[in-house]
């Protein structure tokens, strides 16, 4: 009778766990971007992530079929499975991630996944709904501010292919550091300006009354393709200060947590000059005020080069104006010596020629024309120069004459080469007492000058040493592992596996997974998908994680307590040899 009562009571116990567990059965569709915000608009052209989470449903290795994917550039990143245990019930959630990009604006529909499990039960996701924009725009969030605040805008949005755009970085900083410099990428269809010398700081306080330092950096950006632009990856690099007085901080303390804030896209959309039969392929865009002609003489022999110097005065695009097309008499040939060279205010632009005549003879340099577009009227401006009048006289020297003081340079010059031999012929016979007092005197030269190599280095540790080297990524991800690898010595040492969980914590706020006290089960998960940790590694990964977590509340033996830490070293390397 007791075997009977026992069996019911495990069956209704089974039953209870099952239903639980059928009621938390769903499938959930959402947007983010690529940092984790829940997104109000995409940006076209802009990469973001499509998520899935199953909870609870069994799908093997089935990727769900999500309807209207195909309406995107994207691709699969693969999945991750946690499986949690809370107050006797079991839950386990499978995450699908998607990177996907619009290539065009518009309004799409995600969903519904269907899919049907072996018992025959159905199950249907939610539907999404992502708005695809010139900007993207993330869903408020309430919470607490964070220390730092990266964003990036611009004074226009929609502009003239070669116009220029104020771009404006800003950088709120709610803690108080010293050490932090803006990064910019590469642009392939846009010309930016030096951003380091605009910087521009002030105290602050915002809308909620904090203070905060508010550094601003304004670059001016002229893009070059006709299109939709999209300016991303622009980057705040700062030295995160640490808080913790502990050992664990101390070892957070040792990579000096270098930290990137990425500031969030913005579109340009950037449309052609307007058409004109008569001119093609205008350069300038903007407002110029003239354009002047002049040479360095008045008078040149036949066959003498002058320079010919062309000013274009104004303010406009003069970095994209990298020609200028001279008219010239025919009895004139003309080369470039450079590109062009904009002025220190950034007020004109120089182009220069060598200019030479073959012929004698008063000569006019005809006005030259510049065709611009100007952005006030809205059509092209011709501006035009002065002409320049020269006067070309004949040469003092006819051809053979030329030929034949070609030829005394030349033994002049051999006179001159035996002459250099042998004076280091004398050199060599000369006075050896002399010759070590030279040897002396160059090696008290030679320790003037590394005296004031070491001055200069003492000096320059702090600016360049420990800014530029010390911070190194490569050099921080050396020091992070090593001292992490100290520390699980220490560990075994001791047998103190508590710490491990505080190792392994440091570790991933050094590969900047996350700040202290937010990183999870999730935000590691989805570190070690990035790199490229399979589905079995990631399974046991979270194993090895909960051990940890019940290692830093109690102890256990002295034998798991050494396979744990043995355990712990393996992960370690994993990591290193991945990060």
């Amino acid at each position: 009778m007791e075997k009977k009562v026992g069996s019911f009571i495990v069956f209704l116990l089974l039953l209870c766990t099952s239903i639980v567990y059928a009621s938390n059965q769903s499938i959930v569709v959402s947007v983010y971007d690529t940092h984790n915000n829940y997104l109000q608009q995409a940006m076209v052209q802009t990469e973001f992530v499509i998520q899935v989470v199953v909870h609870n449903i069994s799908m093997g290795n089935t990727i769900p079929a999500l309807k209207g994917l195909d309406q995107f550039q994207y691709s699969f990143q693969g999945r991750s499975s946690n499986y949690s245990m809370h107050n006797g019930q079991s839950s386990n959630k499978t995450i699908y991630k998607f990177i996907a990009k619009a290539l065009h604006h518009g309004v799409y529909t995600l969903g519904p996944i269907t899919y049907t499990d072996s018992s025959g039960n159905i199950f249907t996701s939610n539907l999404v709904e992502i708005v695809v924009g010139d900007q993207q725009i993330k869903k408020q969030q309430h919470g607490s501010k964070d220390r730092f605040q990266c964003s990036v805008q611009s004074d226009a949005y929609e502009v003239f292919v070669g116009e220029k755009i104020r771009l404006q970085i800003d950088f709120l900083d709610y803690v108080g550091i010293n050490q932090f410099t803006p990064s910019l990428p590469t642009f392939q269809d846009i010309i930016v300006t030096d951003v380091t010398q605009t910087k521009k700081q002030e105290r602050s306080f915002d809308k909620d009354n904090q203070e905060h330092l508010h550094t601003q950096w304004v670059l001016d950006c002229y893009p070059k393709q006709v299109g939709f632009s999209v300016i991303q990856g622009i980057k705040i690099r700062l030295i995160e200060p640490n808080e913790r007085n502990d050992f664990f901080g101390f070892m957070s303390s040792m990579m000096s947590a270098e930290k990137e804030l990425v500031a969030e896209p913005i579109g340009i959309k950037v449309l052609p000059l307007p058409h004109c039969q008569d001119l093609e392929n205008i350069q300038a865009v903007g407002e110029f005020s003239k354009i002047t002609l002049s040479t360095n003489i008045d008078t040149a022999e036949q066959g003498q080069g002058f320079t010919l110097r062309v000013d274009i005065f104004g303010n406009g695009n003069l970095e994209m104006i990298d020609s200028f097309s001279l008219v010239l008499p025919q009895e004139f040939s003309s080369y470039t010596t450079h590109a062009g060279k904009i002025d220190r205010d950034r007020t004109s632009k120089r182009f220069e020629y060598i200019i030479q005549a073959q012929e004698s003879g008063t000569y006019e340099i005809p006005a030259q024309n510049f065709t611009y577009f100007d952005l006030n009227s809205g059509d092209y401006v011709t501006l035009q120069s002065n002409p320049k009048t020269m006067t070309i006289t004949k040469g003092t020297h006819t051809y053979s004459d030329q030929y034949k003081l070609y030829e005394e340079n030349e033994l002049d010059t051999e006179s001159e080469n035996q002459i250099t031999v042998s004076a280091y012929t004398i050199l060599d016979t000369y006075d050896e007492r002399n010759y070590w007092k030279g040897i002396s005197l160059s090696l008290y030269a030679l320790a003037i000058r590394v005296i004031f190599l070491l001055f200069l280095f003492m000096i320059g540790y702090r600016y360049f040493l420990k800014k530029y080297v010390l911070s190194h990524d490569k050099l921080q991800h050396f020091l992070l592992f090593l001292k992490a690898h100290r520390a699980l010595k220490i560990a075994e040492k001791k047998e103190n596996i508590a710490t491990l969980y505080n190792v392994f914590i440091t570790i991933f706020v050094g590969l900047n997974v996350g700040r202290r006290g937010e990183i999870n089960e999730n935000l590691i998960e989805g570190y070690l998908q990035k790199k490229c940790f399979s589905v079995d590694q990631i399974k046991k990964w979270n194993i090895f994680y909960h051990k940890l977590l019940q290692a830093s509340f109690s102890q256990g033996d002295k034998k798991m307590s050494l396979l744990l830490v043995q355990e712990a070293f393996v992960w370690l390397s994993l990591l290193k040899n991945r990060s």
